[in-house]
């Protein structure tokens, strides 16, 4: 009788089949070449996304193509009565800080656009207000993420009553993936604007992990449709998901090992064991924005900067002070200009927001939710996980040697 090691070994050599049998297909360059790629960073969300998705949506685009494209968005995340007949819908890009506004005479569409960019606090409840503010009082906010992803709490704010029939959470996975093959399929007479969809489309399943070939996925799919097969693989879940919790410990181990050995006293108290990393994905609302930080100085007896790793989807860092507060709103106080001026200056990618006087993503990402890139699965890799925290430490012992010179100038 063959043992259920047997029948994984013989499932996982009927993948490699398969894998095989698509590798030129999966190896494809139309991945590489991408013009939006090559002009932008991938998950720019405001130069890049906002932009595109704007000029796409907006009936007095370079498309020419009027409404077409805003009706197909609306039906296609079901708000079906948002008036589109009459001349006066209009359609603004970071309009108070609202990355696009949809608005006709008496209704709006917020739609916030979340690529890896972490919620503020009382976002969401902040552009309601503006918009109610100007006379407007049919409001949708739609939440547009990676994979669909609920606001969280404290982005809803006061708006958690009426959350429901408020707001529509989509992904670009399923819902702008279709919307843009829909469009696609508008204008197949229109090879400059098609080509461009079509740049844009694979753009958005590159980032979302939907770039196999859907031939490939499919022989898989019909493989595991057998009672036994798909109880194997049941049990590969969950082993995976095993997998996915050491891979993210061991980083976090390595990076605290690493920068202590740059004499950096990294304080690990919220990643202390295991269970910490378990939370992240097991519960069904996981435990993120946790991470390690260490004491750059003391600003005065009372406040301290302090440099942090944090991890949400992606790993990003940045420099944050330290005080007395519950409200982390004080880092966009005139009194941190000097300081978050300076961390501009060094690197231009840094953000200034509620919670950072600046934050950035490393050079190469690492997304720990979606967990489906190669340098993900590298980290698998003892050796070359150590080279990826040495590259990572590097770059941020430069950044932070950059700072310090520029601190000790002023």
């Amino acid at each position: 009788m063959r043992t259920n090691f047997d029948e994984i070994k013989l499932l996982f050599e009927k993948v490699e089949l398969i894998n095989f049998k698509y590798k030129e297909i999966l190896n494809t360059h139309d991945y590489d070449f991408n013009i939006f790629s090559i002009l932008r960073n991938d998950n720019d969300e405001v130069n890049l996304h906002s932009r595109f998705l704007f000029e796409i949506l907006n009936p007095d685009g370079s498309h020419y193509k009027g409404k077409k494209f805003l009706k197909l968005f609306l039906n296609h995340i079901n708000i079906t009565d948002f008036n589109t007949s009459n001349d006066n819908i209009l359609i603004k890009k970071e309009y108070q800080n609202i990355d696009i506004c949809i608005t006709n005479d008496t209704q709006a569409i917020i739609i916030e656009n979340k690529i890896f960019a972490g919620d503020q606090s009382k976002q969401l409840e902040r552009y309601f207000e503006i918009i109610k503010q100007e006379g407007f009082e049919d409001i949708r906010i739609i939440y547009l993420s990676l994979y669909g992803e609920e606001p969280s709490e404290q982005s809803i704010g006061l708006l958690k009553n009426e959350k429901d029939d408020l707001i529509i959470p989509i992904s670009y996975k399923e819902d702008i993936d279709k919307w843009i093959e829909l469009c696609i399929k508008e204008v197949a007479g229109f090879p400059f604007l098609r080509e461009t969809l079509t740049q844009y489309q694979i753009l958005v399943q590159k980032l979302t992990g939907k770039h196999h070939s859907r031939g490939y996925i499919m022989e898989i799919k019909n493989l595991l449709m057998d009672e036994n097969t798909i109880g194997i693989a049941t049990d590969i879940g969950q082993a995976l998901i095993e997998s996915k919790i050491e891979i993210q410990f061991a980083f976090w181990e390595n990076l605290s090992s690493a920068l202590e050995s740059l004499n950096y006293n990294v304080i690990t108290s919220e990643i202390s064991s295991r269970d910490t990393v378990e939370s992240y994905y097991y519960k069904s609302k996981n435990n993120k924005y946790y991470g390690i930080d260490f004491n750059l100085f003391n600003i005065d007896k009372s406040e301290k900067l302090l440099f942090r790793i944090e991890i949400d989807w992606n790993i990003y860092y940045g420099f944050y002070v330290d005080r007395d507060s519950k409200d982390y709103n004080y880092h966009l106080e005139s009194k941190y200009n000097s300081l978050a001026e300076i961390i501009k200056k060094i690197d231009a990618n840094f953000t200034r927001s509620e919670y950072w006087l600046g934050w950035r993503h490393p050079n190469r990402k690492f997304d720990f939710r979606s967990f489906n890139d190669k340098n993900l699965f590298a980290l698998a890799n003892p050796s070359k996980r150590k080279i990826y925290i040495t590259e990572l430490t590097d770059e941020i012992h430069k950044i932070i040697d950059s700072f310090k010179i520029e601190y000790a100038t002023k």
